[in-house]
């Protein structure tokens, strides 16, 4: 008899007990920082604007000239691109 109690007590505590409830979830979302219109355009290099015909001496300071361009749209895109990865 103390078994049967036993195992009729005992069989009760097992039972799950299923709690509805809303649990939220916050899940980041990655979005773009940048819009296409805050990209700049590239800038017309001296190197692709030269004439036919140029002197050897033409083209060197074209090419001076390009290295100063291409080093200034470098580093405002990398403005940009520091600016996105800091919150």
């Amino acid at each position: 008899m103390r078994v049967i109690l036993l195992v009729v007590l005992l069989s009760g505590c097992t039972r799950t007990v299923y709690v509805d409830r809303a649990v939220e979830h916050r899940v980041e979302v990655s979005r773009p920082c940048l819009e296409p219109s805050d990209i700049p355009r590239p800038p017309a290099y001296a190197m692709s604007q030269l004439q036919r015909g140029v002197s050897d001496g033409g083209i060197v300071l074209a090419m001076r000239q390009e290295i100063a361009e291409r080093a200034d749209y470098g580093s405002v895109l990398v403005e940009l691109l520091r600016g996105c990865s800091t919150p």
